[in-house]
């Protein structure tokens, strides 16, 4: 008998540039390094629709998978939209997020989720990855950079941005230090335990710069040193509840192959855990 699952998929098209202040404390380690993909193709605004490419790719591929088909597997996906919230553009010296608004937004998404076997969220900028720490369970996050700091109560707070995100989830009551844990980080402080592999996590939270160059995604400052076969790894070894994938750069075939790739485990790790 066939197994289905039912996928909620949504999009966070936040774009929250790092300012003046966190660049001077260090916490996100890039000045001097140029951005290897501009700014404007990599992330979007609050217009409407900027994950509506990925969002489509995505379904289609969930629906039409024939390595699903082969395994009796069935994905029915829901496409929620997007996740925004009504934002001026804002560029350098003031370009955080409220804090208010996305951890509204956060609970919006996991009440929207909630009734689904895998929630799906596709993001440009990371700082939308708020939205996946309101989901119950452990978070396995894996990226180049921490986007935290070493005291989550003592970080500027208010404006959420692409490096303390995370703090903002723990401030927010969304998860405590314990429940997160980072994989593959090689730059800034953290308030959780570092680890080789994720285990016991039932959100992954993936920023596509935690890859090697050598495999052809494109990122702003990605030096990762992971593969795609690890992340395929920790999705067969957590059968995780909900998956987001950050940081695609608008149009990047390469990306898009690799997000449907991953997005087709998940749903597979879990029809797997349903048939225990």
């Amino acid at each position: 008998m066939r197994k289905q699952v039912s996928v909620f998929l949504a999009g966070v098209p936040s774009v929250a540039i790092p300012t003046q202040e966190w660049r001077k404390r260090q916490t996100f380690r890039i000045a001097g390094r140029k951005p290897k993909v501009p700014s404007d193709k990599l992330f979007e605004s609050f217009a409407g629709n900027e994950t509506g490419w990925l969002r489509g790719r995505v379904k289609a591929a969930l629906e039409g998978s024939v390595a699903l088909l082969r395994r009796d597997i069935s994905a029915i996906v829901t496409d929620g939209g997007e996740f925004h919230y009504d934002a001026p553009r804002k560029f350098e010296g003031s370009s955080g997020l409220d804090e208010g608004e996305m951890a509204a937004l956060a609970r919006e998404f996991s009440q929207a989720a909630s009734a689904s076997d895998l929630a799906i969220l596709l993001g440009g900028d990371h700082a939308g990855g708020i939205l996946l720490y309101a989901l119950p369970g452990k978070v396995a996050r894996f990226d180049e950079h921490s986007d935290c700091c070493a005291n989550p109560l003592a970080c500027p707070r208010g404006e959420i941005a692409r490096n303390n995100y995370v703090c903002a989830a723990v401030r927010n009551g969304f998860k405590k230090p314990e429940e997160i844990e980072g994989v593959g980080i090689r730059e800034g402080a953290a308030f959780h335990p570092f680890v080789q592999r994720a285990s016991g996590a039932r959100v992954l939270d993936i920023d596509l710069d935690v890859l090697a160059e050598k495999f052809g995604i494109e990122t702003e400052y990605g030096k990762g040193k992971l593969s795609p076969d690890d992340l395929v790894s920790a999705i067969r070894t957590n059968s995780p509840a909900a998956i987001g994938i950050f940081e695609a750069a608008k149009g990047d075939a390469k990306a898009a192959e690799l997000v449907e790739r991953l997005c087709v485990e998940a749903v597979a790790a879990v029809a797997k855990k349903k048939r225990r």
